[in-house]
């Protein structure tokens, strides 16, 4: 099987990070590949989902550990001399791998793949319960347009039936409540496709805890992998409002209106304990709620209904007639969200040469002598230039910053060293035993091994001392010798919060630079 390489890496690895709960649109994945001059090897495509904030780190995992690994992961196989980035599919019986560059796909023997497999593999970290919203947006007048389409055909179609038929007010209820909640799960609609609208987030701020995003960006609001919450409500509301029309000639067809209660009341209690859990609330989701609540006591109260076979085939085509309107609006909001998205201002202004320049020109120096005194544990590189992670053992953002630059030791390996410095503020009893150990461990080729254990696999530190032992030498005299080195250290190029970097002599600007967008300027660093 041969796809285009461009299409085929975007397609496979999309489908890979949707089981990780991770979104890239293909307008930014392009504009990305274009500017870093992409090639599918394992480093580049690390350091590309890093930029698209998906949390992953190079690994190399001892092959009889393949039992253990993910059943659908990227990793690193040599076939006749040729290293080739691969899609793992694992089966019982056999191993199913996707040539990254290619498209080709094998059926190997589980053998087999052990002898390709070099080992490496790009470990993704799945999204947390409440996932960043993508920062993008679409264009207001074309949703406009839409909504503006979409009312005057409502309006029209009530005006004609309220004047032709003597329609009674449980009917015009239910219309009033199907148009009011096909618009509310229009926007929840638009909110899970990424369309940041703020007017709609301002509105859920209202209230203590509202965060529209996130609730419906969250992995509970995905009842299976294409299907969300947000494209039930939406079709159930169109299902309803059509009906509530035709229920101008026949009240009969409600009649499946009224199977559905149980079903709809099931899904507006779930949302509501799932929002209770995340103690995050969605004004939109809330309000879809009140109106399916509506519904359902409009139909109970007002609705005596029995089975009917015309009402019942009625019924069939109508929800057949809501998927396709349901398909097309969500195709179309998908489109304009896809051909409208705005500038993206990173590129024009968070890492805009002049910009960087400027933060770049005034950052605090450091003595190279001073480095030299300091604990530093070394995890690996070979290159002219240090640097230098200040992290806390207990800090878990110090973490994220520990994968980021160590991604660097895979791009460029012969230009820097990376070195680690412990913070030792906020050091307790049985973390200084670490502090120690990691020092007395300089030496070892399982150095990196035992930092990876901290920062990358989180193993507790009572766990991690089991494993790798205590320190042979408990001096209470070093290990302040030590810490007050340290701390000297931190006082004089004021160091007060971690994690910090230092790059040669230049401490990282925290202050307006994340450490991830560290492999977006690592180029205009080293012209530095």
């Amino acid at each position: 099987m041969m796809i285009n390489s461009r299409n085929n890496v975007y397609s496979l690895l999309s489908s890979l990070l949707e089981e990780y709960h991770y979104n890239i649109f293909r307008s930014d994945w392009d504009k990305e590949v274009k500017r870093m001059n992409f090639s599918p090897t394992l480093p580049m495509i690390s350091q590309m989902l890093m930029t698209f904030g998906v949390d992953n780190f190079i690994a190399k995992v001892p092959s009889d550990k393949i039992s253990l690994l993910p059943d659908h992961f990227l990793a690193l196989f040599k076939n006749q001399g040729v290293f080739m980035t691969v899609l793992v599919l694992k089966s019982p019986s056999f191993v199913e791998i996707t040539d990254i560059q290619t498209g080709n796909v094998q059926k190997i023997t589980y053998q087999d793949a052990l002898g390709k497999w070099t080992g490496y593999i790009i470990s993704i970290k799945e999204k947390s319960v409440v996932a960043q919203a993508p920062n993008v947006c679409i264009k207001g007048e074309y949703s406009k347009k839409f909504l503006v389409g979409v009312i005057s055909m409502f309006l029209i179609s009530s005006f004609y039936l309220f004047y032709s038929y003597r329609i009674p007010v449980s009917v015009i209820a239910l219309l009033l409540i199907g148009i009011t909640g096909s618009f509310i799960s229009w926007l929840s609609l638009q909110t899970s496709l990424g369309y940041y609208n703020q007017k709609v987030q301002s509105v859920c701020h209202l209230i203590k805890g509202g965060d529209c995003f996130s609730v419906i960006h969250s992995v509970g609001s995905k009842l299976l992998r294409n299907i969300s919450l947000s494209d039930l409500s939406f079709l159930f509301m169109v299902y309803s409002t059509i009906t509530a029309y035709c229920a101008v000639f026949d009240y009969n067809i409600l009649f499946i209106n009224k199977l559905l209660i149980i079903p709809s009341v099931a899904i507006v209690v779930y949302s509501i304990i799932y929002q209770v859990y995340l103690r995050n609330y969605c004004v939109i989701c809330l309000l879809t709620s009140v109106c399916v609540s509506l519904q359902v006591c409009v139909l109970e109260n007002c609705f005596p209904l029995a089975f009917d076979c015309n009402a019942c085939s009625i019924n069939i085509l109508i929800g057949l007639i809501s998927i396709c309107i349901a398909f097309f609006v969500k195709m179309t909001l998908k489109k304009m969200i896809m051909s409208h998205i705005e500038i993206d201002y990173k590129d024009q202004i968070y890492y805009n040469p002049q910009v960087l320049k400027y933060f770049f020109s005034n950052l605090r120096q450091i003595d190279a002598d001073a480095c030299t005194k300091l604990p530093l544990i070394p995890l690996g590189g070979n290159g002219e230039k240090n640097i230098i992670m200040v992290l806390s053992l207990s800090c878990n953002y110090c973490k994220d910053t520990y994968k980021n630059v160590r991604l660097l030791k895979f791009y460029h390996p012969s230009e820097y060293v990376i070195k680690l410095l412990i913070d030792t503020k906020t050091l307790d009893g049985i973390s200084k035993y670490v502090f120690l150990k990691l020092i007395e461990m300089q030496e070892t080729t399982d150095l990196e091994k035992a930092c990876d254990d901290i920062f990358i696999y989180d193993i507790p530190i009572k766990r991690w001392l089991k494993k790798w032992g205590m320190p042979q030498d408990l001096s209470i005299e070093l290990l302040n010798k030590k810490i007050q080195i340290v701390q000297k250290f931190e006082e004089k190029y004021c160091l007060d919060d971690v994690p910090a970097l230092i790059i040669g002599n230049q401490v990282w600007p925290t202050t307006f630079y994340r450490f991830d967008d560290l492999l977006h300027n690592i180029q205009f660093i080293k012209s530095e």
